[in-house]
């Protein structure tokens, strides 16, 4: 079973967001560039379905971010740490990775002050 027309139009637009390539192309000239694909490869995703994917698709980012937010947050304290094992993950999965981040290629546009504190906090290790 392949996806729905709204299922590829989330998809779609989630990739126009987040492509850096995209990303470079002005907003308007993208929105046209969506509606054009959309009338092609889903055609039956109305004007208010986008309309409104687009609202989840910015209420799920604000979330992510504020989860985030919190948990880089909660991560800073040893005892909340390790009387979660989400956060001790979390915090190992950091430790364990944290080379691997290349920190100033980071855009940090978005990001809550409580991300921007952490990476700067990891940076200057």
């Amino acid at each position: 079973m392949g996806f729905t027309d709204r299922e590829k139009f989330i998809q779609i637009m989630t990739t126009m967001i987040t492509s850096s390539v995209a990303k470079t192309i002005p907003r308007d000239i993208r929105l046209k560039q969506l509606e054009i694909i959309r009338n092609n490869v889903c055609p039956t995703v109305s004007n208010s379905e986008w309309s409104e994917i687009a609202n989840d698709i910015n209420e799920n980012k604000d979330i992510i971010l504020s989860s985030l937010a919190k948990n880089l947050k909660d991560s800073k304290d040893s005892k909340k740490v390790m009387d979660d094992p989400k956060l001790l993950a979390l915090d190992r999965a950091v430790h364990d990775n944290i080379s691997d981040i290349d920190f100033d290629k980071l855009d940090m546009t978005d990001a809550p002050q409580e991300v921007i504190d952490w990476i700067k906090s990891k940076k200057s290790n």
